[in-house]
């Protein structure tokens, strides 16, 4: 099979003026090259269901689903905080959870957090271990088993049926003296909502 021409995405984000670099590879100056057909095509598709309000939208936290993301940040800042070489993974697995149901507990669960960590609650919440998922068992699982289901708040927690969850992920360095976080970007829900309305100095997070 000959490949006749050979398509790569190349062009500037109109949002951030940032330049998306081509895909490349050892031989690729041996064939036909197209980089403008993809940028052409895909701009009006980005752009078919944007308003002028989007941003008025997307300018503020819905504050039904703030716990859910204070509570993903809360285990995150924990994490953080506690990572240090020779800290076990396991270790600040059991740490995120405990934060996370400590979190919860603030509407959404009631009882022992020592209660709810014995019947390993929170992989309703967290069932891929520290890091992915958060959220996506949270109601079907766990609303028939007693042992699980004592614990929590059901009126509550209908509401997020649908929800997709939460997902903070950075890129870090571990050293020693601790957890160093190279993902310089707005974390706290104030800080989302100042940046986005642009209250935040550009140069705090560069």
């Amino acid at each position: 099979m000959c490949l006749k021409k050979s398509y790569v995405l190349k062009g500037v984000n109109s949002d951030s003026g940032l330049t998306a670099k081509e895909a490349t590879f050892e031989g690729i100056s041996k064939y036909n090259v197209d980089n403008k057909i993809l940028t052409n095509h895909s701009r009006p598709a980005k752009r078919v269901y944007k308003t002028s309000y989007e941003l008025d939208v997307l300018k503020y936290v819905i504050e039904t689903k703030r716990p859910i993301y204070e509570a993903v940040l809360a285990a995150n800042l924990a994490v953080f905080k506690a990572g240090k070489p020779g800290v076990s993974w396991s270790d600040m697995h059991v740490l995120s959870n405990r934060v996370l149901l400590e979190q919860l507990k603030k509407g959404l669960l009631r009882g022992s957090v020592d209660e709810m960590m014995e019947v390993h609650l929170a992989a309703i919440f967290q069932p891929q271990r520290l890091g992915s998922l958060h959220g996506l068992g949270l109601v079907g699982s766990s609303s028939g088993k007693s042992e699980q289901s004592k614990f929590l708040v059901p009126e509550v927690i209908q509401r997020f049926r649908g929800f997709g969850g939460v997902r903070i992920e950075d890129d870090v360095l571990v050293t020693k003296n601790g957890i160093l976080n190279l993902t310089k970007v707005p974390r706290a829900v104030e800080e989302i909502e100042n940046w986005i309305a642009g209250k935040e100095d550009e140069r705090k997070y560069a």
